[in-house]
């Protein structure tokens, strides 16, 4: 009896043993994946208030329209209750483009407006203090983040875990990431990005389901979070093209999952219902070209499930009378449709058209992006990027054959718009995730496999070989993440464009603020300001000034008008600013200020303000630039008799004084000399009101016209 008993307990021992072991074995893989991912999420976190060293602030410039039109929607609902929720589809701007302003409802995007507005109340509502400000600084970092988890989830969905990590650890540090996800980045592409994500990961997960409730859910989830996307982000038309372009491909490969059209016609249906929704976007994706390819992708769905495709290609007459009959459909509804391909998507898609407005040539975020681009944002994961580009290649996957068709389209557009590259980055990570997790599986199986020899040589070189690949691994690893790190630090610490002017030796400069301050106070609210577009925003928004032109780039007539004013001569530039009605002109001048051992203070034009957008502002007026350069001359000042005799030229209140090495370098030596009075003379038709007193880099100069 004891012995039986005894043997009982023994194996009831080693059964509760054999439990525990699992359950802590499970237990502690799951918090090891989950203090990876947390860990990640963290990273992510934390590059992103990096800014904060510098202060909290808005940062460029089209986040300030974005603040403004929350601002609305806040005021709205404070001042009318639920009902001025629609007050963003009211409301009229009168600050910008004078005189004319511009309706906020029909030529804007309502998302980030209303996600900031409504994250504002909630937290109003539950007793959190925080201002609108702060909301538009630090949700833009919730939304990075949530990009972060979304590009680990579609890693996981298309590879493994660790395809999942990599991605997510590599899009956290990216500095092709982190500047459109920065802190105080409250613009469309920041919140955009993870609408995006998550609608592709649900599409992906609709698409992977065998439950037929199951698939539609996902679906729904997919058109939900692609109609905010649209509704946010001019990015969707390429989501929106993506999606069909994707259903066209399965459709040829004979690819398609069952019951398919339970993923998509949800998805389509919810998301163009969201869309068309926006008055922005009026009834571009129903009766657009872009909504053609939609409509031969629900078409191939029902003809890929109800008729045999195949026996098309068995008959050459039946295969061939098929692409007549869907050509002439095509053909027909390409010429009723409305043209809704043109300015920025004409650029992307076909960069070289000749059609192109120049201003959108001319905006150095809208340029193309060279392989360098591409090397500072993916560096190391490049190579396994293009490995796990094969690897999905070979695969009949039609989850891999999404991340492929995505990588291919989102790198040539960021090719085109280096703005774009943002929209490359998570499929290049899960790609790289993918390639560097086969390469390093790979290389560990080949290493530690048994050995057939049995000579002692041979041995050594097992054992030497094994040293080998772990320390190549180690350092692909340590080399990808201090890359990474280093980097991406360094873009997150930027200093925001309003306290650099865009110098590019991220100096702080209190210029703008300066500025804008005094234009707050001193510029009666009923005067009109004139400034190149790139300051437009922040006059109307931050001094609350009116002004003829913004960054919003909406009438490129008044643009190219603007354009010509600054290179004409100063009788044909100040009738320009009377037939405008404005009263005040604004410049910036990326000038630096330089020590001398003599005596005075030198300054150099460095070329970040207007002294060098002066080349953009030519092409928009039809001008050779050519003719402003001096580039021959290597003893007179850069800028030939030509630009000097501009009204530009004169609202440059610096005289040319010699050329000096400067680092080694010819340089040209400024020394303060205006043209204008500060006072009326009874000559000078305009005076200088204000110079920032800032000596650091770069200045605000403001003149008023006195001849009226």
């Amino acid at each position: 009896m004891v012995r039986g008993y005894s043997m009982s307990t023994k194996s009831l021992t080693d059964k509760l043993e054999f439990f525990r072991d699992m359950y802590l074995s499970i237990s502690l893989d799951i918090a090891l994946k989950y203090s990876i991912i947390g860990l990640i999420l963290v990273i992510a976190l934390y590059v992103r208030l990096l800014p904060l060293r510098f202060g909290a602030y808005i940062s460029e410039f089209d986040p300030y329209l974005q603040y403004y039109a929350t601002k609305v929607i806040v005021k709205g609902v404070e001042s009318k209750g639920l009902v001025g929720i629609f007050e963003f589809f009211n409301h009229h701007i009168p600050l910008t483009w004078q005189p004319e302003g511009v309706d906020l409802g029909l030529r804007y995007y309502p998302g980030v407006p209303y996600i900031g507005a409504i994250t504002y109340l909630f937290l109003k509502l539950i007793g959190v203090g925080v201002t609108l400000e702060e909301v538009a600084i630090f949700l833009p970092v919730v939304f990075g983040v949530i990009g972060t988890l979304v590009v680990y989830l579609i890693g996981k969905e298309v590879g493994d875990e660790f395809t999942g990590f990599i991605a997510a650890f590599f899009y956290s540090l990216s500095p092709a990431v982190i500047p459109r996800s920065n802190l105080g980045w409250y613009d469309t592409d920041g919140f955009g990005m993870p609408l995006l994500l998550i609608s592709i990961l649900m599409f992906i997960k609709s698409m992977k389901s065998e439950e037929k409730r199951e698939k539609i859910l996902f679906s729904i989830f997919s058109g939900i979070f692609a109609g905010l996307l649209g509704s946010t982000w001019g990015a969707f038309i390429y989501l929106y093209i993506m999606y069909a372009l994707f259903t066209i491909v399965l459709v040829l490969l004979s690819l398609l999952p069952k019951n398919y059209e339970l993923t998509y016609i949800p998805m389509y249906l919810i998301a163009t219902f969201i869309v068309t929704s926006v008055p922005r976007n009026k009834l571009t994706y129903l009766v657009g070209t872009s909504a053609i390819l939609q409509y031969i992708a629900i078409a191939l769905i029902f003809l890929y499930k109800y008729v045999d495709l195949k026996a098309y290609t068995k008959s050459i007459w039946k295969l061939i009378s098929a692409v007549l009959l869907i050509s002439l459909g095509g053909a027909i509804l390409l010429s009723v449709a409305p043209l809704d391909i043109k300015g920025k998507l004409l650029a992307v898609i076909l960069p070289n058209y000749e059609g192109i407005p120049t201003v959108v040539r001319t905006v150095q975020e809208q340029a193309g992006a060279s392989f360098v681009y591409f090397y500072r944002g993916f560096f190391i994961l490049i190579p396994f990027a293009l490995y796990g580009f094969y690897l999905f290649l070979r695969e009949k996957d039609p989850r891999k054959i999404f991340i492929i068709l995505f990588s291919l389209t989102s790198i040539y557009v960021a090719s085109n718009f280096v703005r774009l590259i943002v929209l490359a980055a998570p499929f290049i990570m899960i790609l790289g995730g993918y390639g560097m997790k086969a390469f390093l599986g790979m290389m560990f199986e080949k290493s530690f496999e048994p050995q057939k020899s049995y000579k002692k040589k041979y041995s050594d070189t097992s054992v030497s070989l094994k040293t080998q690949i772990l320390v190549v691994s180690l350092i692909i690893i340590l080399v990808g993440t201090y890359y990474s790190y280093s980097v991406g630090v360094r873009s997150a610490t930027y200093p925001v464009t309003i306290l650099t002017g865009g110098n590019p030796f991220g100096q702080i400069s209190y210029d703008w603020i300066e500025a804008l301050e005094w234009m707050k106070a001193n510029i009666p609210n009923e005067s009109i300001v004139a400034a190149w577009w790139d300051y437009g925003y922040w006059i109307s928004f931050i001094a609350g000034k009116k002004t003829l032109a913004d960054n919003g780039t909406l009438n490129q007539t008044r643009i190219r008008l603007l354009a010509e004013m600054f290179l004409s001569d100063e009788d044909r530039a100040i009738e320009i600013m009377h037939q405008l009605g404005a009263e005040y002109i604004v410049i910036y001048l990326g000038t630096i200020d330089v020590s001398s051992q003599q005596g005075p203070t030198y300054t150099l034009l460095y070329g970040f303000g207007e002294e060098g957008k002066f080349i953009q502002m030519a092409k928009i007026a039809g001008k050779d630039p050519d003719i402003y350069i001096n580039r021959t001359n290597t003893e007179g000042s850069i800028y030939t008799d030509a630009f000097w005799n501009t009204f530009l030229g004169k609202l440059i209140p610096y005289k040319f004084v010699q050329k000096q090495n400067v680092n080694n370098q010819p340089t040209d030596i400024y020394q303060y000399s205006p043209n204008y009075p500060t006072k009326p003379d009874g000559q000078s038709k305009l005076i200088l009101v204000y110079k920032t007193s800032d000596p650091g880099y770069g200045e605000v100069l403001i003149y008023k016209l006195v001849d009226s």
